[in-house]
């Protein structure tokens, strides 16, 4: 983020710029901007059609199944809804810094916020994906897909939306940890103490790849499941 120029007793002081905008040129800043209003708005319409074909998956009649009676399918409900609103959010905070060329909070608090909210909701998201996968599985197992086949169908879609905005949520989770990697190598770089730098200049791609590369796996390891049972 770039700030105006200060004067100070006549000399006029130009503050140094932000460490993520200092290590992107501009026009790739932008491109890379772009690509995570992308993603993030990906995420957004798969987790409100998830969550919206669920809430709706009602049928008329006392003996017909409701997605309300489903413990697995409230939580795919409320978890799409939750993840809807994170992602519009972040829509929104992202088109912010395109149009405005700075963060909404500051850039170090904004860059681990967008990092550490990524993590929560693609776990959370995931679990929701899960365990509706096993549920749609042992309802298929049962006589209920026989009986009202149109509830499961809708209940599936829901699930593979939900899965859907996952994985753009993931991609979007990449994203922000490498503005987190590039950030605290920068802050390592300024540091006076080379032995720090030796330390610590590999802690941040350890810790945002692990953290974003093994949900991204399992994810795929349920959704091959749920293409198994679907």
């Amino acid at each position: 983020m770039l700030r105006s120029p200060q004067v100070r007793n006549g000399v006029v002081e130009t503050p140094s710029p932000s460490h993520f905008h200092s290590s992107v040129s501009v026009h790739k800043l932008r491109r890379f901007n772009i690509l995570v209003v992308v993603f993030r708005f990906a995420s957004f319409c798969f987790s409100l059609a998830s969550a919206i074909f669920m809430f709706t998956n009602s049928r008329r009649g006392n003996d017909l199944p409701q997605w309300h009676h489903f413990d697995a399918f409230r939580f795919v409900a409320v978890a799409g809804a939750i993840v809807a609103l994170y992602s519009l959010f972040e829509v929104g905070a992202s088109v912010w810094e395109i149009s405005r060329g700075a963060t909404v909070f500051p850039e170090v608090v904004q860059v681990w916020f967008d990092f550490g909210h990524d993590q929560v909701f693609a776990y959370l998201l995931l679990s929701a994906e899960s365990a509706g996968t096993s549920l749609a599985r042992t309802l298929r197992e049962m006589d209920t897909c026989t009986i009202n086949n149109a509830f499961c169908v809708q209940s599936d879609i829901s699930i593979a939306f939900g899965f859907a905005g996952f994985m753009f949520l993931g991609f979007s989770s990449l994203l922000s940890g490498f503005r987190v990697q590039v950030m605290s190598n920068e802050t390592l770089k300024t540091s006076n103490s080379s032995h720090v730098i030796e330390e610590n200049f590999y802690y941040p791609t350890i810790i945002y790849t692990s953290s974003t590369i093994y949900p991204i796996s399992v994810g795929l390891y349920n959704i091959t499941i749920f293409l198994k049972i679907s």
